[in-house]
C-alpha cells in the first residue's frame, strides 16, 4: 500500500477523433509526405484553463504504412514519448492517442477547445474540437469528430 506522498502518478491519456471525408494522404506512399520516409510531429494545444501547447516529433522508424506500401491505405505512427498511436487513413479517419506521466499539461479543469496538427512530411493536418465527449479531472480527455479550425497554425 502505497502512503499519501508516495502515491503512484496518475497516468494522464488524450484521445482525439476526426471523421471527415476529406482526409487524404496527400502525396502518398514513398512522396515526400510519407511518414514512413519524411518522418512526423504532433502539436496538441489546449485553451481555456488547461492553457497548454506542445509538440512531439513522431520518427521516421515509428511510423509504417497501413496494408502494404504502395496501397496509399494510410500512416499508422506508435510509441513515441507520450505519442501512442497517430492514424491517418484518407477519407476516413485521423486518430491520435496520447499517454503518460510525460504530458506536461493540467486536466483540473475541462479545456474550452482542442486543436491538433498532425505534420506528415510536407502535409499537415488540422483539427479542432470544441466540444469534449469525455473528461475526468486530471485523468482523461476525449474528443470525437472534430472540423477544420478557421486557420491552421
Amino acid at each position: 500500500m502505497l502512503k499519501d506522498d508516495q502515491a503512484k502518478p496518475r497516468r494522464r491519456s488524450l484521445k482525439l477523433v476526426s471523421r471527415d471525408p476529406a482526409i487524404t494522404i496527400a502525396g502518398g506512399n514513398g512522396s515526400l509526405d510519407d511518414p514512413v520516409v519524411e518522418a512526423g510531429w504532433l502539436r496538441v494545444r489546449l485553451s481555456g484553463a488547461a492553457g497548454y501547447d506542445e509538440t512531439f516529433p513522431i520518427p521516421a522508424a515509428n511510423w509504417r504504412h497501413v496494408k502494404k506500401p504502395g496501397a496509399n491505405r494510410g500512416y499508422k505512427g506508435k510509441k513515441a514519448g507520450p505519442v501512442r498511436t497517430a492514424i491517418v487513413k484518407p477519407g476516413k479517419l485521423l486518430k491520435v492517442v496520447l499517454k503518460g506521466e510525460s504530458l506536461g499539461f493540467s486536466l483540473e479543469g475541462e479545456p474550452s477547445s482542442v486543436e491538433v496538427v498532425l505534420g506528415i512530411g510536407g502535409h499537415r493536418y488540422c483539427v479542432r474540437f470544441d466540444a469534449i465527449s469525455a473528461f475526468t479531472p486530471e485523468r482523461k480527455l476525449v474528443a470525437m469528430n472534430a472540423g477544420p479550425p478557421a486557420s491552421c497554425p
